[in-house]
This record gives C-alpha cells, structure tokens and sequence, in this order.
C-alpha cells in the first residue's frame, strides 16, 4: 500500500506514469494548448459559418407581392426573413423580403405582402422569434 500520492501510478493511454510526472505533463499540454491559442487568435474553420439550429413543425410561407414595388423600381430578387412562433408546436413563418432599386440606382428590401397575407412581419428585433414566442420563453 502506498504512503504518499506521489507513489501511485496513473494510467492514461496505455502509459504508466507516476503521480508526479502525471501531473506535470498535464500542466505542460494546458501550456502547450494556451499558447497554441493565442497564437491562432480567431479559429479560422468557424469564419462565415451560420447556424440554423431551429426547426419547425410547420412551416408558412408568406408571399410578397412584387407588383407593390413603387413605380419607376426595377426588382432585383426575392430573399426570405424567419420567424418562429409557438403555438403548442413551433411554426415557421417565411415572409418574402422584396429587394428593387429606385430610380437613382439605390438598392433597397420591404416586406410588401400579398392578399391575404400578415401586415408586418412578426418578429421580435434581434431575434428569430415571434412577439408571442418570446412571450413564451418568459416563462
């Protein structure tokens, strides 16, 4: 039976070491490993990366209609805004951002709906959520 710590083997990896070399080689890899980080400073493979964790059970599109862009506007594109709202499940509302320039070339984007379609786009700023669904997650 052993008197002191330093006396007891540590097996990591198929290596025996003693207590004391253990404990030492690890302090030298936190070494290793916090000057390897400061040297790379942003990790380069997460550059541009995005997340789209939610996923919905539902999802509704609504349409924009590009016959509302102002008269003398070319339309360039369609592009689509998330927003979740959570009713018992979690809906996904797409609404299609119109992007036109004016007539001095400026490029601009407006949710412009179609018939039938939500007013404004409900979503609470800075977040993907809707104003019901960040009511929900108060709680």
């Amino acid at each position: 039976m052993p008197k002191l710590a330093i006396d007891l083997l540590v097996f990591e990896r198929g290596k025996t070491y003693g207590f004391e070399e253990y404990i030492l080689n690890l302090l030298s890899d936190e070494d290793a490993d916090k000057e390897e980080k400061h040297t790379t400073g942003v990790d380069e493979f997460r550059k541009g990366i995005k997340y789209n964790t939610m996923a919905a059970d539902e999802v509704h599109v609504h349409e924009s209609d590009e016959t509302r862009i102002p008269e003398g506007c070319t339309f360039l594109f369609k592009r689509v805004r998330r927003s979740f709202e959570q009713v018992q499940k979690i809906i996904q509302h797409d609404y299609q951002i119109v992007v036109y320039l004016d007539r001095d070339g400026r490029m601009h984007e407006a949710y412009l709906p179609a018939e039938g379609h939500p007013e404004f786009i409900d979503k609470f700023p800075g977040t993907h959520a809707s104003a019901s669904y960040q009511a929900h997650l108060g709680f």
